[in-house]
């Protein structure tokens, strides 16, 4: 290879970095990525839960965890204590106990869908975009598709397919992202929000129609968003901005 193509190849790679880089930068600020909220996976519902939290925050961590253990033993679906007592302190921002204790958590409970979907979470609000992906799909295979053993089940699969259509948007694969916002629309049709990043899905595939048809579906749901020709007209100038580029 001359050194002018090796130059020209260098300076392509630099450009497509550049366009990774900004694509992401454009998710995190738009709140495409959102940040992983231990709070979700808890239930104050049960009194020995909310004790427990309330125990923790007092740094009476032996009886937080009894209580969490107590809690476990009265409601046997419940994902295993020491998942409850990581989900505290990733609350408080202590990372590192967090994530050993989910890991225990695996090991004691390898079946528990929540663990894993915890940890896909964690990974992609750290950007570990193959990490999350791969424990997405563990919770997918453990419950397949089941949305009627457990309550939380149904919680469970909207959150994997959001996570796996976000981490498809960041590697600029439209397809699978429409295929993962279609089946998070199948479990929760009027999440407009999903909707209206299906449309843009099929925008980025020129699948016209069918974006417009998903923003006039979205706008009935939820009347504050914008009219779909108007979103349309939106995309169609950034698009015509980034040719342009």
């Amino acid at each position: 290879m001359s050194q002018r193509a090796r130059v020209a190849t260098t300076h392509i790679a630099i450009v497509w970095c550049l366009i990774g880089l900004n694509t992401l930068t454009e998710h995190c600020h738009a709140g495409v990525i959102q940040d992983f909220d231990p709070a979700q996976f808890s239930d104050s519902r049960i009194p020995e839960i909310k004790q427990a939290a309330e125990r923790f925050r007092e740094g009476k961590l032996d009886e937080a965890f009894g209580l969490l253990q107590q809690a476990v033993e009265l409601h046997p679906k419940l994902p295993p204590a020491r998942f409850f007592l990581a989900m505290l302190y990733l609350t408080h921002n202590r990372l590192a106990p967090g994530r050993l204790l989910l890991e225990q958590a695996c090991v004691e409970r390898p079946d528990c869908p929540a663990v894993y979907l915890a940890f896909g979470q964690l990974a992609l609000q750290q950007r570990r975009l193959t990490d999350a992906s791969l424990h997405y799909r563990k919770v997918l295979s453990l419950t397949n598709g089941n949305t009627k053993d457990d309550k939380r089940q149904p919680s469970y699969l909207i959150r994997c397919h959001h996570g796996l259509a976000t981490i498809a948007e960041l590697r600029d694969d439209a397809n699978t992202a429409a295929e993962q916002w279609t089946k998070l629309l199948t479990i929760e049709p009027k999440n407009s929000q999903a909707r209206v990043r299906l449309a843009r899905c099929y925008f980025r595939l020129e699948q016209h129609r069918q974006a417009f048809a998903q923003l006039n579906t979205a706008r009935q749901t939820t009347q504050s968003l914008d009219h779909p020709a108007v979103s349309m007209a939106r995309w169609f100038s950034q698009k015509q901005d980034s040719d342009q580029a």
